[in-house]
């Protein structure tokens, strides 16, 4: 559901999301990041990439382009759709802070309220599908995805059929960046292993129990508002009615607004940008250190691996601080 795929949110350090992301979700990692921006180009990666919207959007279409280009050689027909408004959700340069105070954390927050419970626009590949007969729908859905059932997460890079292949064409630095997944996560092991770090969250919790949450930490809050949207969505039949494959199924794809109730879809978004808000504040009380920690980690690892990185921003458009 768009709910899981959307929280990246794994580490506040927020630069775990550009593995998460290019492994799975392209534009999901600007909902999460240090709550104290760097100021270097290489003093964290989310400087260092300094991908911008103009860059997802091109690489969204890209992928649609190649997806449709692929389905046609399958047989079918495949359009481009779902390309959306990515300057509207990933401006200001991807700023962590910026897109905190405006979407939280991006869990139920890019669902549109203004489009609950109001007749959906139908998506045109559905439209294309809806009107096959079984065993056509089974071929349309293996070719598009590698499975029949038409099972995948929308961005997989794992994933097979027309929607994988794109992807690998898009990235063809991926294999040597995700072999740098377990090098990033011992880096997030040993900062949030830190006595210092442990200590602060235990203050940061204390801070959350005063603001009226309460969270042991800090990856806590996304999860469970994506448990609480999924709760809703599954309640309401709104699963499905995403608009399009790939990058440009990633916002809005999974959930169909038209059967939310927009009450209480409202009321979801205000108690997660609540909830977003006196975690922002009490992370800059509390969690300082992990902050500096990571900085100081993230460099290295930049320097370690700076030829991977670097041919993974050239792929991503990303530009030169």
């Amino acid at each position: 559901m768009i709910a899981t795929r959307r929280r990246a949110n794994q580490n506040r350090a927020g630069v775990w999301n550009i593995f998460v992301l290019l492994a799975g979700v392209l534009v999901a990692f600007s909902a999460a990041g240090p709550h104290v921006s760097a100021a270097g180009k290489d003093e964290s990666l989310n400087d260092f990439f300094n991908v911008d919207a103009a860059g997802i959007g091109r690489l969204a279409r890209q992928q649609q382009e190649a997806i449709a280009t692929c389905m046609k050689k399958a047989g079918f027909q495949y359009k481009v759709v779902g390309l959306g408004d990515f300057a509207a959700v990933i401006g200001d340069g991807l700023d962590p802070d910026k897109f905190a105070e405006k979407y939280g954390y991006g869990v139920s927050t890019l669902i549109d309220p203004n489009k609950a419970g109001k007749p959906a626009t139908p998506d045109a590949n559905a439209v294309i599908v809806d009107k096959m007969g079984a065993s056509q729908k089974k071929a349309y859905a293996k070719a598009l995805t590698g499975s029949d059932t038409g099972s995948t997460s929308a961005t997989a890079f794992g994933t097979s059929g027309c929607i994988g292949e794109s992807t690998k064409k898009l990235f063809s630095s991926l294999t040597k960046l995700q072999s740098l997944g377990p090098k990033f996560s011992e880096i997030q092991s040993r900062v949030n292993n830190n006595p210092k770090v442990l200590a602060g969250m235990k203050e940061w919790s204390s801070c959350m129990k005063k603001a009226g949450y309460t969270f042991r930490t800090d990856t806590e809050p996304p999860t469970t508002l994506s448990k609480e949207l999924n709760a809703l969505v599954t309640a309401s039949g709104a699963t499905g009615g995403g608009a399009g494959a790939g990058l440009a199924g990633a916002f809005g794809g999974g959930v169909d607004a038209s059967k939310l109730d927009p009450t209480k879809l409202r009321a979801l978004q205000k108690r997660e940008l609540s909830i977003s808000k006196s975690d922002r504040d009490c992370s800059k009380q509390h969690l300082k250190e992990r902050e500096a920690l990571q900085k100081v980690e993230e460099k290295k690892f930049i320097d370690q691996n700076r030829a991977v990185l670097e041919a993974v921003r050239s792929e991503l458009g990303g530009k030169t601080k």
